[in-house]
């Protein structure tokens, strides 16, 4: 907006960074996300009584091979430092062929 040769305001309208449709989508995904339970399986699935038996577990363990990197290095560190406090500590792990 002008008075004569001057700028006195400017008005800015900007689009909406998300669309209706991206929103409701956003929502729906949260609402998901919030229910899955450690295993991919929905909590509410999971823990409903008529499940009781409906679930069957592997027959043996599969190895995460990154946590057992991270919890063996972490046996070490401590046995190393046993009067090291275990409070506050964060591990991290990266794959080897990338450090």
């Amino acid at each position: 907006m002008y008075e004569g040769d001057r700028l006195m305001r400017t008005i800015t309208r900007r689009e909406p960074e998300f669309r209706v449709q991206d929103r409701v989508q956003m929502l729906a995904f949260q609402s998901i996300e919030e229910d899955m339970g450690p295993y991919g399986i929905p909590v509410s699935e999971a823990m409903d009584p008529k499940n009781q038996f409906a679930y069957v577990p592997s027959w043996s363990p599969s190895t995460n091979w990154a946590v057992k990197a991270v919890e063996d290095r972490k046996d070490s560190f401590y046995e190393a430092n046993k009067d090291s406090s275990r409070n506050g500590h964060v591990w991290s792990v990266s794959r080897a062929d990338q450090s």
